[in-house]
């Protein structure tokens, strides 16, 4: 079976006639000048002659005379030059309106082609083969009609293939037929700029003065005379369309190009020359990289937001395009971007697909995060009836293999490049990409819509970025949380040199073991931030003081600790070894009962064992664990500003309240809005917990607040 000819676009050569044009009448309107100029020469050459006699005169008469005859030089070079842009104005116009007729008949032709070729594609496989019919062979006649054997037919159906495809080839050498028209008249007419403008003209009095050339003169450098520089545009008005209009000889010379010019940083290793090159780099050689180095393009700090997020749709896109064929080959298949990979049933549906064409558990996380990403993206994200309709949306982090399918994924909610506010939210324990983003995201959108009531210039980040622990005693320590607060530091600077807003703010709220893992990253490597906010935190990790957070202004350090949240309650309190048995005592008596309630009469009797196991538990974690993930940052030793973030519920044993502080309509979230957005003044202030040591003893001034009911 015979293939098509390559996909081609008929791109019109050479500048914009409408461009054209206007410089055409630039020029002209040069010379106009010059001819007044000239006029009003001589009619001072005339008031002269009547009233100015002697040698003198006669010397200004000769050097009037000297500027008359200039201008009269420059008339005639000055028309030339609009004559030869006049010229090709007129050819640029006629090149493109037979190329439009080329466009038209390309696409009838090629959709003719296509439709044969699908034909052919799904002939039945007993087809015999296209050969030659036998000359004796009588002929088919059903009711008066002759009928082709399928042999004849495909011979029929090959030879319109063969037509069409030589059709297109004649159609692609009349184009390049007019595009070397085009070049001609091109090269005319430069030529006949560059006799126009050649060499300066001097206008010598005495000292002698230099008058500028010409073509500067008259701004003759405007034209292009250059295809790649029409793309060039074209990349720049349509983002990432340019790269597809080029033909390969031009996209391996932007490759060449990208290689040569950007390579250094990469070499080196050095990211504090990526934004600088970037944005020296030609847009078409940007898209290059953009698709040939998706995946280092989408996650280089350094990149801009759009280009970033261009290039990590690109990967995610192949990489689950990929994934799709493999399961599909497997006779299985996956669902489509618009079914939540996270919902009922769907990720055992997912997994034995994957199964089935040969995926590893870690292959298997990782489509399950990338469709998750893809989910977000595509249905849950623009499917918010609150949400503007043009809202930007950008992916400017993703990777699905990271940490064994984990994953590292970053969506914004907002123009992160331009908006005034922007705030990156930081997940804690089990956080990962498969099962977590969905959530992430959903606590994104509800600070987004809450800080939109106060600014209309939010941009909201949606981040899963570092190596979180499980529930294991991962989460009791902080080797993960000093390994993850390189990460987040990186990525929130990373997350600077893609803010453009001149006084722009960025607020980092960090949740849970987030909280720990992002205090370390201010604390120990360098983060930045106008605001940082610790909510729901079991400690601060390597910060013992608010003001050990050096890359935050003083009172910016916020902390938001619910007195009914078992995190920043109980957590804290097994922390430490003067309390840790009196924690677990408290805690097994209540989920001992809670459990014992459930049969009769047993709830006292089991609570007693819960007590006692929790007990013995909580003192043997301090003997082999040694638990410790940092200060409580809502007591008053830490220094920071803590906020009201009460629940509802006021159960110190809901953990459910620990993921409150999201929640729309309430106080909590009102107040991190307001932060977000710079309106402190409206942020509800709550009072520290009275600590004489660096851990919560179990009274809590907040316990007395009621929130308002959330609406």
């Amino acid at each position: 079976m015979s293939t098509p000819a390559a996909e081609t676009v008929l791109l019109y050569p050479g500048d914009d006639p409408g461009s054209v044009a206007v410089l055409a009448e630039n020029i002209r309107d040069g010379s106009r000048q010059l001819t007044l100029l000239s006029d009003g020469v001589g009619d001072a050459r005339s008031s002269l002659h009547a009233a100015w006699k002697g040698e003198d005169a006669d010397a200004a008469d000769r050097e009037i005379d000297t500027v008359v005859t200039i201008c009269a030089a420059l008339i005639e070079r000055v028309n030339t030059a609009a004559t030869a842009v006049d010229t090709h104005h007129a050819d640029l116009v006629r090149i493109r309106a037979a190329i439009a007729q080329l466009r038209e008949q390309w696409t009838t032709v090629r959709s003719a082609l296509e439709s044969l070729l699908l034909q052919e594609l799904f002939a039945p496989s007993w087809r015999t083969p296209v050969t030659a019919p036998s000359a004796t062979a009588p002929p088919i006649n059903i009711g008066g009609f002759t009928m082709l054997s399928a042999a004849e037919a495909a011979q029929q159906r090959q030879a319109k293939i063969d037509s069409y495809e030589q059709d297109l080839t004649d159609l692609q050498t009349t184009w390049q037929g007019l595009v070397d028209e085009q070049e001609t008249s091109a090269a005319t007419c430069r030529a006949a700029l560059d006799n126009a403008a050649s060499g300066g003209w001097t206008y010598i009095v005495g000292t002698g003065i230099a008058r500028a050339e010409l073509g500067t003169a008259l701004g003759l450098d405007a034209l292009l005379f250059d295809d790649r520089e029409r793309a060039r545009v074209a990349a720049l008005t349509i983002p990432g369309q340019g790269w597809d209009e080029l033909s390969p000889q031009e996209q391996a010379f932007y490759r060449g190009l990208a290689a040569s010019e950007f390579s250094t940083p990469l070499v080196l290793g050095s990211t504090s020359m990526i934004p600088d090159l970037w944005s020296d780099l030609d847009p078409l050689a940007q898209q290059a990289l953009i698709h040939d180095q998706s995946s280092m393009i989408g996650n280089l700090d350094g990149i801009p937001a759009d280009a970033r997020d261009q290039a990590n749709r690109i990967t995610l896109d192949t990489f689950l395009s990929d994934a799709r064929s493999d399961v599909l080959a497997a006779g299985a298949s996956l669902p489509g971007s618009d079914v939540n990979p996270h919902g009922a049933g769907q990720a055992e549906q997912i997994e034995s697909a994957l199964r089935a064409a040969g995926y590893s558990d870690e292959q298997i996380k990782a489509v399950r995060g990338a469709m998750e990403v893809q989910y977000q993206l595509d249905t849950r994200i623009p499917s918010r009836a609150t949400l503007p309709g043009a809202l930007p949306v950008e992916l400017l982090i993703f990777d699905p293999e990271a940490y064994g399918g984990k994953g590292r994924a970053a969506i914004s909610i907002g123009d992160v490049a331009t908006a005034e506010n922007v705030a990156m939210l930081v997940p804690g324990m089990t956080s990962e990409v498969p099962g977590y983003m969905d959530s992430q995201t959903g606590d994104a959108l509800n600070l987004y819509e809450r800080s939109s009531l106060f600014s209309d210039s939010t941009a909201v980040v949606a981040y899963v970025g570092y190596d979180a622990p499980g529930i294991d005693l991962g989460v009791t320590g902080q080797d993960k949380s000093d390994a993850g607060g390189k990460v987040v530091a990186a990525d929130i600077s990373g997350l600077h040199a893609m803010t453009e807003a001149p006084d722009g703010r960025l607020t980092v709220i960090a949740h849970s073991y987030g909280s720990t893992t992002t205090a370390t990253a201010f604390a120990d490597n360098g983060a930045s931030a106008d605001n940082l906010v610790l909510i729901g935190s079991p400690g601060a990790g390597r910060a013992d003081t608010a003001a050990e957070i050096t890359g935050v202004p003083a009172g910016h350090v916020f902390v938001g600790s619910a007195s009914s949240d078992p995190v920043t309650t109980i957590v804290q309190q097994a922390q430490d070894p003067n309390q840790a048995g009196l924690t677990g005592l408290k805690a097994g008596w209540h989920f001992g009962s809670e459990v014992g309630g459930r049969g009769p009469n047993s709830n006292i009797a089991v609570g007693v064992v819960g007590a006692v196991g929790g007990m013995v538990v909580a003192d043997k974690a301090q003997d082999y664990i040694q638990p410790y993930l940092g200060v409580d940052p809502a007591g008053a030793q830490f220094g920071g500003v803590r906020i009201h973030t009460e629940t509802q519920n006021d159960s110190l044993y809901e953990f459910g309240n620990h993921s409150e502080y999201y929640r729309p309509g309430s106080e909590s979230l009102s107040n991190l809005a307001q932060i977000t957005v710079g309106g402190y003044g409206n942020v509800g202030v709550a009072e520290a917990r009275p600590e004489d040591g660096v851990h919560y003893e179990g009274n809590d001034p907040e316990a007395d607040h009621t929130p308002p009911t959330p609406k």
